[in-house]
């Protein structure tokens, strides 16, 4: 295993802690096509931090980096950062950065938990470390066209 891959164990935590559904739209994500998203990415410098591969980094997602949630994620990485699914690279630890999920806004802790964040003490946050406001609350579903 390589010192970027997360730990089995760490993965079944976080699937568990998610149970077993995407943290952007809340879908139930199928096994075969899922992923974790890693908040403060591997390779902007993220992999030698200790937090890279902790809970408080990963979010279980749907899709991988080009479909579904994980790829809308990573093309519009400004709502992701809005939204605490993207973590700058200096700043607060990810564990601290609140996250915008299908249901509301949680904390991650690094023991595979979660605490419920108000919207006005996460903006508040997010104001203050300098993320941009987050877009109205959606399912993550791309409208049609």
């Amino acid at each position: 295993m390589t010192a970027s891959a997360v730990r089995p164990a760490v993965r079944a935590l976080v699937i568990d802690r998610d149970s077993g559904r995407c943290r952007w739209c809340g879908r139930q994500v199928d096994r075969s096509d899922y992923s974790l998203q890693h908040r403060r990415p591997r390779a902007a410098g993220g992999s030698g931090r200790p937090e890279t591969n902790l809970a408080g980094n990963l979010a279980v997602v749907c899709g991988s980096g080009t479909t579904k949630c994980h790829g809308h994620m990573e093309s519009h990485r400004t709502a992701a950062l809005a939204r605490g699914f993207l973590v700058r690279q200096y700043g607060p630890l990810p564990a601290d950065v609140p996250l915008l999920t299908a249901s509301g806004w949680i904390r991650l802790d690094d023991d595979g938990g979660f605490q419920t964040v108000t919207e006005t003490d996460a903006a508040a946050f997010m104001a203050e470390h300098g993320y941009p406001t987050h877009e109205p609350r959606t399912t993550g579903r791309r409208r049609s066209r």
